[in-house]
């Protein structure tokens, strides 16, 4: 009788037993799925943020490469000649595209140290599921042969003879709560992996639009410079033209005019040479006859004539002087504008050329 009841005991003992091993192996393989789920989407915000800080270093490269172009088109600007040193809107836009560009290049390194930084971080929490993974595997599957032990025969009489053992580890609850605490602090940094990601994308493929906005204001800068420039150039050379043709026929009016000159000077000579014969005559017959009359008008025509050929030769070669200080002034400015227009066109645009695309700003490439 105290046998039955003894092994009726164990029976109920062993039905209990099975009950909460099974009720605890159903929650550790709630726990596992759970930790699978969530481990693989930490994995796969893993892999979408792992291109983000590549894409985020070549943007930052592609930023260093504009700012490194900005500033050597400003010292190359610099070297023009002193009257062109002014503030123009190349020169303003300049400036402002090298700041921008960086500003955009700190903008993209700290980014991406942000975004290595909570790569690092889901990393970690990514082991730690793993870790806590394999630990209710192990757990699941002791649970699964304890309930299969209880299921053989013979099993009551072998629990019958093992002595109680003391429960060792946290209770259920602990349990629990540690559970629940680590998969929200997984769930926290995949979500704030997915706000970060959300947030750095969109910003850097805006400053790449920026900088590449900037770099397309300049260069349309650069060209209507280029064109003034061009058209100024074109001015000084038909003024230039001009001031030639004026000289040329200032010159040629200079040599008739020398020649006049040299042509009245015999008859002057002549007229007075001949006034001065007359006045050897004795003194009674030094009248004011009418050749002596003639004479005089003759050597004041000849003077009047002489005075104002040589006038008009010193008016011409005033002009003359002043046609080819203007011709030198002018030879001087297309000096200066060619300088100017050389450094623009040939050595400012040969630089440019090796100014990122868009994509590349953006990290694409």
């Amino acid at each position: 009788m105290a046998s039955s009841q003894m092994l009726a005991d164990l029976q109920r003992q062993d039905q209990h037993s099975t009950a909460v091993l099974r009720e605890r192996a159903s929650s550790i393989r709630q726990r596992i799925d759970q930790l699978a789920l969530i481990e693989q989407q930490m994995n796969l915000e893993i892999r979408q943020l792992l291109p983000v800080p590549i894409r985020l270093r070549r943007a930052e490269d592609a930023m260093a490469l504009v700012y490194s172009v900005a500033a050597e088109c400003l010292e190359i600007r610099a070297r023009r000649p002193e009257s062109d040193l002014t503030a123009d809107q190349v020169e303003k836009l300049l400036m402002e595209e090298a700041t921008a560009a960086h500003e955009g290049r700190v903008l993209a390194a700290r980014c991406a140290a942000e975004v290595e930084a909570q790569i690092a971080k889901c990393r970690n929490e990514l082991n730690r599921l793993h870790s806590d993974w394999s630990l209710k595997t192990i757990a699941l599957t002791a649970e699964r042969r304890a309930i299969a032990q209880g299921r053989e025969e013979g099993s009551m009489k072998q629990a019958g003879s093992m002595a109680p053992t003391e429960t060792t580890g946290p209770p259920p609850e602990e349990w629990e709560r540690n559970a629940v605490v680590l998969l929200q602090c997984a769930e926290e940094e995949r979500e704030k992996a997915m706000r970060l990601r959300a947030r750095v994308e969109p910003l850097i493929r805006e400053t790449g639009r920026d900088v590449s906005r900037r770099n397309t204001l300049v260069d349309e800068a650069l060209t209507r410079n280029i064109d003034v420039l061009i058209a100024m150039l074109t001015d000084l050379k038909a003024e230039r033209l001009k001031v030639l043709e004026k000289e040329a026929c200032n010159e040629r009016l200079q040599t008739h005019l020398e020649k006049a000159a040299y042509q009245t000077e015999p008859a002057l000579k002549s007229a007075q040479s001949r006034l001065v014969e007359r006045r050897a005559r004795p003194p009674i017959e030094r009248t004011s006859d009418e050749p002596q009359s003639s004479l005089l008008g003759e050597v004041g025509s000849a003077i009047a004539m002489d005075t104002a050929i040589k006038d008009r030769l010193a008016d011409t070669r005033a002009c003359w002087q002043s046609l080819v200080d203007k011709r030198c002034e002018l030879e001087r400015e297309i000096g200066l504008k060619t300088r100017s227009l050389y450094l623009d066109r040939e050595r400012v645009r040969l630089v440019r050329t090796l100014l990122p695309t868009r994509t590349a700003l953006q990290g694409m490439e």
